[in-house]
């Protein structure tokens, strides 16, 4: 496919990948100094790479490309290995993002543009940040990087009103670094969700469901 070379409408599926990946791993960063426009960008390890091939094809039109990098342990330990990174061209769609997203330069959970968010998105969100627990038999949602004001909106206005969903927000310490808000759901509400979600999960990835293949 072409891309178009002046703006357009995102389509339904465009906006789901983004709106799912923005509320996970995805990331829009800042406007450069000469840059008339922001890029949208994600990176994973190369287990995940079919899936983010699979996230560049949805945002083909955005001229989205993947590459592969070298990419340092944070702590200096396992040095140097190799990750996958997807970038897509600038657009005027992606700064408006920008700014709901990063009202204040740090990421939020924008509690108007949520609610375009569909099972689509919640499906991509979840292949993002979401994992299922085989022993206590339930799903967490990973969203340490929100507010612990943002996380019990989600639980308790977003999911229930949404999705009929109705999970709990917990808390992972970890050391020095602190506490992190994770979602935890239900063996009762992660049956309900993997009944939403088991269709639209990359086959890559259906372990993060629960499904052991």
């Amino acid at each position: 496919m072409r891309v178009p070379n002046k703006p357009f409408a995102l389509n339904s599926e465009e906006t789901q990948v983004l709106l799912g990946s923005l509320l996970g791993d995805g990331c829009i960063g800042a406007l450069r100094t000469g840059r008339r426009n922001c890029l949208f960008s994600e990176n994973h390890c190369m287990a995940q790479e079919a899936y983010l091939q699979w996230k560049a094809t949805q945002l083909r039109r955005l001229g989205s490309h993947i590459y592969i990098r070298s990419t340092r342990d944070r702590n200096n330990i396992g040095g140097v290995h190799p990750t996958i990174a997807l970038w897509t061209r600038r657009w005027p769609m992606l700064t408006e993002l920008r700014g709901i997203f990063y009202p204040q330069g740090k990421k939020i959970v924008p509690k108007d543009k949520i609610w375009e968010l569909g099972l689509e998105g919640l499906a991509v969100w979840w292949m993002d940040d979401g994992s299922y627990h085989q022993q206590h038999r339930n799903g967490r949602l990973c969203t340490q990087g929100f507010t612990k004001e943002d996380n019990r909106w989600l639980a308790e206005h977003f999911f229930p009103k949404q999705f009929g969903l109705e999970p709990k927000v917990y808390s992972r310490h970890r050391g020095v670094r602190g506490s992190h808000s994770y979602l935890r759901f239900s063996r009762v509400e992660t049956k309900k969700l993997v009944e939403f979600l088991k269709s639209l999960i990359h086959p890559t990835l259906r372990y993060k469901l629960g499904f052991v293949t």
